[in-house]
C-alpha cells in the first residue's frame, strides 16, 4: 500500500516542493544507472576501438552541437516560461517550428559532409583528425541525427515544465539500455567507428518515437501561426547570438586542439574530457531539467522570492562541484589506469586540469536565471564579449604556453562571462556575492593544482 501510494505521488505531486523534491529523486535515480551505463559502455569500446574513435564521434558532434546552438531560438525555454506554454497549440506551434529547423539542418549537415570529402583530395589537413577518410561519411551519416531530434514531440518538454518527470527519466532509461546494448555489441562484432554512429541514431529515434506513444500531451500535427512564431523570434533572437557564444565558450578547446593537435593526442585529450565531462553533464541536466523549471515555476507564482532561492541552489551546487573537483579526478585516474588498454593511459595527464571545470557549473544557473525573468538581451550581450575573450586567450595559451595552459584558461573561462554579467547593476544586486565566491575558489583551486 505504501509502494502504490508512493508511485502515485511520484506520478502525481500536488505542491511546487513535492515535485521538485520528487523530480530530483528520479532524476538521481536515473543518474544512479546511467553512470555505470555509461562506464560500463566505456569499458567495452576501448577494449576494440583505437582511441581516434572517440575524436571522431567528438568532431561530430561538435558539429551538431554548433548547428543546434546556432539556430536555438529559445524554444525549451518559451515552453517553461510561457503562461501558455502547456497549451494544445502553442505546443504543436513549437513542433512546426521544430521540424522547419531540422530540414534546414539536415541540408547543412550533407552540404558539410560532401565539402570535407572534396577538400580531402586537395587540401592538406596532415595527421589531424580532419584527413580521417570515415569523417566527411560520418557526418553525412549523422543526417539522421537531426532528423530523429527534429521530429521529437515538445512533450518532451512540457513533462520537464511540470515536473512530471516519471515517464521521462522511464524513457530515457530505457533508450540508453537498448542503445548502449546494441552500440556494445555491433563495436564487439565488428571494431568499427560506425557502430558508435548506429548507437547515437538508435537512441535518437527511440526518444522520438517514444516521445510521441509514451508521454502525456496533445498529439502533434503541422500547425503554422506568423504571429506566435513572430513572438518565439522576438524571445530568441538574443538567444542566438548568446546560444553561439556559449558554443564558443565551451567548445573551443575541441576546436582548437582539432585543428593543431595529432589526431592521436586530440583523441586521448576527448577521452579525458568525457570522463570528467560526465559527472558535469549530469550536473547540467539536474540545472536543466529540475532546478530550471522550479525557478520557471516561482517565476510565474512569486518573483520576490528568487534571490533567496537562488542563494540556497547556489550553495548546493558550489559545495558538490567543489567535493568532485577533488575526487572525480583521483577516481576516474585509477579506472583509467586498471582497467583501460595502456595506450589510453595518458589520459590521465589532463584530468586534473580539466576538473577545473566543475568549479564554475553554478555559472550555468545565472543564464537560466536572465532568461526566466526576461532578461535574455543582457546574456545576449554579455555572452559575445565572454566567448571573444575566451577564445582569444585559449589561442594565446595554445600557441605561447602549451596545451595543458591553454586547458587551464579554457577550463576558467566562465569567470568571464559571470564578470561580464556583474556590470550590470541588477544582475550585481542578485547574484554579485556569489560570483565574488567563484573568483576566491578558483584562486584556492589554482593554488591546489599548482601544488600537485
Amino acid at each position: 500500500m505504501h509502494v502504490g501510494r508512493l508511485l502515485n505521488n511520484i506520478r502525481s505531486p500536488a505542491t511546487l516542493k513535492h515535485r521538485a523534491l520528487q523530480s530530483g529523486l528520479l532524476r538521481g535515480l536515473q543518474f544512479s544507472i546511467t553512470i555505470p551505463l555509461v562506464f560500463a559502455k566505456n569499458l567495452i569500446l576501448v577494449q576494440f576501438l583505437m582511441p581516434e574513435a572517440f575524436g571522431l564521434m567528438a568532431t561530430i558532434t561538435l558539429l551538431h552541437v554548433a548547428m543546434q546552438l546556432v539556430s536555438d531560438i529559445g524554444l525549451s525555454q518559451s515552453v517553461v516560461r510561457e503562461k501558455r506554454g502547456n497549451s494544445d497549440r502553442f505546443l504543436q506551434i513549437v513542433w512546426t517550428v521544430k521540424l522547419m529547423r531540422a530540414a534546414v539542418l539536415s541540408v547543412i549537415t550533407i552540404l558539410i559532409g560532401v565539402s570535407i570529402l572534396i577538400l580531402q583530395k586537395y587540401v592538406q589537413f596532415g595527421d589531424s583528425i580532419y584527413n580521417n577518410r570515415d569523417l566527411p561519411i560520418l557526418i553525412i551519416i549523422s543526417t539522421l541525427i537531426v532528423m530523429a531530434n527534429g521530429s521529437a514531440s515538445p512533450n518532451i518538454l512540457l513533462a520537464e515544465r511540470e515536473l512530471q518527470n516519471y515517464k521521462l527519466v522511464k524513457l530515457s532509461v530505457q533508450v540508453s539500455i537498448v542503445s548502449v546494448a546494441l552500440t556494445v555489441l555491433l563495436t564487439a562484432v565488428s571494431g568499427s567507428v560506425y557502430a558508435l554512429m548506429f548507437g547515437l541514431v538508435l537512441s535518437a529515434a527511440l526518444t522520438s518515437i517514444l516521445s510521441h506513444r509514451r508521454l502525456d500531451g496533445p498529439r502533434m500535427r503541422w500547425t503554422v501561426d506568423y504571429l506566435e512564431m513572430r513572438n518565439l523570434w522576438f524571445f530568441g533572437r538574443w538567444l542566438i547570438l548568446s546560444s553561439l557564444s556559449t558554443f564558443l565558450q565551451k567548445n573551443i578547446d575541441k576546436i582548437l586542439f582539432s585543428i593543431y593537435l595529432s589526431s592521436y593526442i586530440f583523441s586521448i585529450y576527448i577521452i579525458a574530457f568525457n570522463l570528467i565531462n560526465i559527472i558535469v553533464n549530469l550536473i547540467g541536466s539536474f540545472i536543466g531539467k529540475v532546478l530550471y523549471p522550479v525557478i520557471g515555476e516561482m517565476g510565474r507564482e512569486e518573483i520576490s522570492r528568487y534571490k533567496i532561492n537562488s542563494q540556497k541552489i547556489f550553495v548546493l551546487l558550489l559545495s558538490t562541484s567543489i567535493g568532485l573537483f577533488f575526487a572525480w579526478p583521483i577516481i576516474i585516474g585509477l579506472i583509467v589506469v586498471k582497467l583501460f588498454p595502456e595506450n589510453y593511459h595518458a589520459a590521465t595527464e589532463y584530468l586534473n586540469l580539466i576538473a577545473l571545470i566543475f568549479l564554475h557549473t553554478p555559472t550555468r544557473l545565472y543564464g537560466m536565471i536572465l532568461i526566466n525573468i526576461g532578461e535574455s538581451r543582457t546574456l545576449g550581450v554579455a555572452s559575445p564579449l565572454a566567448a571573444g575573450c575566451s577564445v582569444f586567450a585559449t589561442w594565446i595559451a595554445l600557441n605561447h604556453l602549451g596545451l595543458e595552459a591553454s586547458i587551464m584558461v579554457f577550463a576558467l573561462s566562465p569567470m568571464i562571462l559571470s564578470q561580464a554579467l556583474f556590470l550590470r547593476r541588477g544582475v550585481r544586486q542578485l547574484i554579485g556575492w556569489q560570483l565574488n565566491c567563484l573568483w576566491l575558489v578558483s584562486v584556492a583551486s589554482l593554488s591546489y593544482w599548482a601544488a600537485l
